[in-house]
């Protein structure tokens, strides 16, 4: 008769290994390159801090109580969102191993993610976006181009990569529309008149440009303009205008957020607009200002 083994007990997978089908399976779903680079960091922010706390590093043995440890330093050190971020990347993690059978239970699963304090995001005010366009003033393609980008951030609220990803075919400025891609898809924007003349008057100047070839709508001195040039050129308008409180272009997405709601879209048409699946984001956006705008609605239909 033949002699029959017990089977070997499978070796836990180590965490690079895991985290490569993670990530395979994240691009296949057509993840964001910031969303899957976000995933990896909170990864690995654990792994190094089991190393330095000599917890196991492979997730079949992590713990719930050595998670938690974690999570009180993270909210002892960093901010309660960056906690609560860390905490959702891993939970969604091991969540996905449980679902491919690497593991038969996550120790996240009972655990609940760190509270985070709804604080309004700025908003940046009409004064200021004012004092930007006067810095912006001239028939230079920098003036031109610095007008249009400004124009069509506090309009749209289009976030920083969607800006420098228009291409020329993007834009429709008869039809008031521009085709944008991010991190949740593509999507169409309406364009104010104001926008549409801003890149009307971009477009004169930028036909001389000595990249004008390129697809890009937006051009640097050398080529395609790039997220951080948006961000440096903002930073510089804001110094000619002396401007002292801060300008980043997210404040420009807050800002949006706040002016279609005020101007009396629904949540749906917002977030359609501005590029959310759900209405969870426009909570902390539309935080700002609330309530500036229900006071608003409450004259026009009391006064």
């Amino acid at each position: 008769e033949g002699s029959s083994q017990a089977p070997t007990e499978q070796p836990s997978l180590s965490l690079d290994t895991l985290w490569g089908a993670y990530r395979r399976a994240l691009v296949a779903r057509r993840r964001a390159p910031g969303t899957i680079a976000r995933y990896e960091q909170s990864l690995r922010f654990y792994s190094d801090y089991c190393v330095t706390q000599g917890f196991p590093t492979a997730p079949a043995e992590w713990s719930r109580p050595n998670l938690e440890a974690w999570i009180s330093t993270l909210l002892a050190t960093k901010s309660p969102a960056t906690a609560s971020g860390h905490f959702r990347s891993l939970k969604t993690f091991l969540a996905w191993c449980v679902s491919e059978e690497e593991l038969d239970t996550s120790p996240m699963q009972r655990m609940r993610c760190p509270n985070v304090p709804l604080v309004p995001p700025a908003v940046l005010s009409a004064d200021v976006i004012g004092a930007l366009l006067e810095a912006c003033k001239g028939r230079g393609f920098d003036a031109r181009r610095d007008t249009a980008i400004i124009l069509l951030l506090a309009s749209t609220g289009v976030r920083r990569q969607e800006l420098v990803g228009l291409r020329l075919q993007d834009v429709d400025i008869e039809q008031g529309l521009a085709t944008v891609t991010g991190k949740t898809g593509t999507r169409c924007v309406p364009l104010t008149a104001a926008v549409c003349v801003a890149i009307d008057r971009y477009m004169r100047v930028r036909a001389s440009h000595r990249r004008a070839s390129l697809p890009n709508l937006l051009l640097g001195h050398f080529g395609p303009m790039t997220g951080g040039g948006v961000l440096q050129l903002l930073q510089r308008r804001a110094r000619l205008a002396g401007i002292t409180t801060r300008i980043w272009t997210h404040g420009f997405r807050h800002t949006a957020t706040h002016n279609l709601l005020s101007a009396g879209l629904s949540e749906l048409d917002t977030c359609t607009i501005l590029g959310w699946s759900s209405t969870s984001m426009l909570q902390r956006y539309g935080a700002s200002q609330r309530t500036e705008r229900a006071t608003a609605a409450y004259r026009r239909i009391f006064s």
